[in-house]
């Protein structure tokens, strides 16, 4: 890799950090409002034939 290539990548490493973790924040957002708004696809259907059990 030449210096500036380098150095490029360097500078760019943070941004990739952060860019990635809000992705993966995203991602965690989105599934528990896809689970929020539509439980019984995911198995945590709340409801009376749950409560009695």
């Amino acid at each position: 890799m030449r210096k500036g290539s380098e150095a490029d990548a360097r500078r760019l490493l943070p941004l990739v950090a952060r860019l990635k973790a809000e992705l993966e924040a995203a991602r965690a957002e989105d599934e528990l409002l896809r689970e929020l708004l539509n439980p019984d696809l995911f198995g945590t259907k709340q409801g009376s034939e749950f409560e009695n059990e």
